[in-house]
């Protein structure tokens, strides 16, 4: 057991050094990508902008793709100490989270499109209404793109959170009436938040969010014979 530890803590050195000068040599790519998909001009307000903005994209992006990676590690390193039982309830751990990385993979792909198609563009009108220069620091305009991408990801994990709520039994179906309207105003609030003040945005990061909560219901319905839960 130690050895297999071993060698899989040598194949994460490995593979997070290897992550790290691949971003590292596709930082500039992104960065490009970016700017082209906002149709939005950069500007650097200090002499270190440049390389700070470079260095922060490669590194928040090796950190998304190693983050499942570590958390494999983890389980392999706590795994040998654990009873039979612990074993099983650890396994269902692991593919709840695969599931759960499978969300959040769809989640940013989601808040791409919304974000590239939708909520920049808004903004960009919006200033322009209002006569600004379009010109934005690019360290700013980075991490705001990136932070919404992440955003998005953690709303769609959405169904595993309600699942479980439902499994454990802290809310129950009987209730779900209500529920409903709590979930759908708390998705309304989050879509406000995290989106510019116009309808359209709002309700495309909302309508997922309680579809994401009705699939999974739907879903615990199906696995517990007709979704008796008392």
């Amino acid at each position: 057991m130690k050895i297999n530890l071993k060698i899989k803590i040598t194949f994460l050195v490995l593979l997070t050094i290897g992550i790290l000068l691949f971003n590292l040599n596709i930082a500039d790519n992104l960065i490009s990508f970016i700017q082209d998909a906002s149709k939005l001009n950069f500007v650097a307000q200090s002499p270190s902008d440049g390389i700070t903005t470079y260095f922060k994209v490669s590194l928040l992006s090796s950190l998304l793709m190693l983050l499942p990676f570590y958390f494999w590690l983890s389980l392999s390193y706590i795994k040998p100490a654990l009873y039979d039982k612990e074993i099983k309830l650890l396994d269902k751990i692991y593919n709840i989270s695969m599931l759960s990385i499978g969300l959040f993979l769809t989640g940013m792909s989601f808040g791409v499109i919304v974000i590239f198609q939708y909520i920049l563009p808004y903004l960009m009108r919006f200033n322009n209404d209002m006569n600004y220069q379009l010109l934005y620091q690019s360290n700013i305009m980075i991490m705001f793109i990136f932070l919404s991408v992440i955003y998005s990801g953690l709303i769609f994990q959405t169904p595993i959170i309600n699942y479980s709520l439902l499994k454990y039994k802290i809310i129950k179906l009987e209730n779900l009436p209500l529920i409903r309207i709590f979930v759908l105003l708390g998705s309304m609030i989050l879509g406000a938040v995290i989106t510019p003040p116009d309808v359209l945005s709002q309700v495309i990061f909302t309508v997922p969010i309680y579809i994401l909560f009705e699939v999974s219901t739907l879903i615990f319905k199906l696995n517990n014979k007709g979704g008796i839960n008392k």
